[in-house]
């Protein structure tokens, strides 16, 4: 994966290719593709002549060049997603006659990207910035006791930082990351409440507040949604098609894609293809129970 300058400009598209590529946990570099499977390819150094990499980055910047735009070198990084223990490598992408630097972790939009692609680097970040924020809630807290103000405060200022690009990350949580970022909600509650905090579970109830696993969770349901309605990102939700009209009772509309490996199957995109199938399957029960209701009145003695 290649991390530049130039997602300043181009913002919204790479952060759904990069969404993407996150989806397929591969290696961006296809060392079986490059190197005989004969060789011994720990701490190898292939050479960039043979890597698509290269040509797709060399592409890249024909294309900002046509678009009067230039890449900063200084500011891209090559991260090599490689899970094989035996079959280590190491590369050097060039970019403008210059090669790019390798690194085990980037920042693309805010969010930690690492060579393992976890996301606990990402979270620690998240909560370290968060708990700074919540200074402000404290101080806050101290000239007003309004729980609406001091609920808007924690939205605003703390909360959307613990969801900053959460429909990336969300479904590959481990449930530590998850209580970790639930833990920072939980001391915001305890702040706007006082006295009256009670236990997390009810402090929800009393500020109609979602647990942030549930906030998550309709987020991506609601980013699948409208990309459902851009033509360009319909692709990444393909409608499966019956060669039948035999109603099905579980019948899915929407094509989960096959993984190979648990990485993959948590990750963002087909997460969201299951939550949408999700979603359809309540629809078509709802319905169905609405369609077998009978009234009381219309009921034969």
């Amino acid at each position: 994966m290649i991390s530049s300058g130039l997602a300043n400009i181009i913002r919204h598209q790479l952060y759904l290719m990069g969404l993407n590529l996150l989806s397929i946990g591969l290696a961006s570099h296809n060392v079986k593709a490059t190197v005989p499977s004969n060789i011994l390819t720990s701490n190898l150094v292939i050479s960039n002549d043979n890597l698509k990499t290269q040509e797709h980055l060399h592409r890249i910047s024909e294309w900002t060049k046509e678009k009067k735009m230039k890449l900063n070198v200084e500011k891209t990084k090559n991260v090599i997603f490689n899970f094989s223990k035996e079959n280590q490598f190491t590369t050097e992408i060039e970019l403008d006659g210059k090669i790019i630097e390798t690194v085990k972790e980037t920042k693309l939009l805010g969010t930690l990207i690492t060579d393992k692609l976890d996301w606990n680097r990402n979270t620690e970040k998240i909560v370290k910035e968060s708990n700074k924020r919540m200074v402000f809630l404290h101080k806050s807290s101290k000239f007003t006791s309004n729980k609406s103000d001091l609920k808007k405060i924690y939205i605003q200022q703390i909360r959307s930082k613990l969801e900053q690009s959460a429909v990336v990350w969300h479904s590959s949580l481990t449930q530590r990351c998850k209580q970790k970022l639930e833990r920072v909600q939980k001391s915001a509650l305890r702040i706007i409440l006082g006295d009256q905090y009670l236990n997390y579970k009810n402090a929800l109830n009393v500020l109609n507040l979602q647990s942030l696993e549930e906030r998550r969770e309709s987020l991506c349901l609601r980013f699948a949604k409208k990309c459902l309605q851009v033509e360009k990102f319909r692709s990444m939700f393909p409608i499966k098609h019956q060669v039948h009209n035999m109603a099905k009772r579980d019948n899915e509309k929407y094509i989960v894609r096959r993984t190979l490996t648990e990485r993959h199957k948590n990750s963002a995109i087909p997460h969201m293809q299951r939550l949408l199938n999700k979603v359809g399957t309540k629809k078509r029960t709802i319905c169905r129970q609405i369609d077998q209701y009978v009234p009381v009145n219309s009921r034969s003695c």
